[in-house]
């Protein structure tokens, strides 16, 4: 389903058009979350879309946890409220972060790297609900590659 949808997405020129088409793909299979972030080397110039519109206003989308523990390797790793106790290393502005997206429906989430830290620009998607951790992985687990491939379809919009 993912594949036929990213062949009718890769056709659409217009950002908000295409970032519409990608969150009712993925609202259809499950997921009521998104968010595609990148920025430059340095941690500047973020670009972002996100079903949650305010979710940066405490933290810059510069020090997004994701860009700093999940761009290291293109593996989809869980991550969200529901699996940070998987994740030592996070500092307690990002726990804040992580809590107020789980407030807002985003607890449990897959992290889909699109371009690792090192490229020119890096960063990928987020992408998620408001299940607990097992019930994620149950649901979820088997369709993560097919995950990967169509946000890297879409990625390249």
């Amino acid at each position: 389903m993912l594949f036929d949808v990213a062949v009718r997405l890769e056709k659409l020129q217009e950002v908000g058009a295409l970032w519409d088409g990608i969150v009712e793909a993925l609202r259809q299979i499950g997921f009521t979350h998104a968010i595609h972030i990148s920025v430059g080397a340095d941690f500047k110039d973020a670009q972002f879309l996100s079903t949650i519109p305010d979710l940066y206003d405490d933290l810059p989308p510069e020090d997004d946890p994701f860009l700093h523990h999940s761009c290291n390797s293109y593996e989809v790793l869980t991550i969200g409220q529901a699996f940070v106790h998987l994740y030592p290393d996070v500092t307690p502005s990002e726990h804040s972060l992580i809590a107020r997206a789980g407030r807002e429906g985003l607890y449990a989430a897959f992290a889909v790297p699109m371009r690792l830290k090192g490229s020119e620009r890096f960063g990928g998607f987020i992408i998620g609900n408001g299940m607990e951790a097992d019930e994620f992985k149950r649901t979820f687990n088997d369709i993560a590659e097919d995950l990967r491939l169509f946000c890297l379809l879409m990625h390249r919009r």
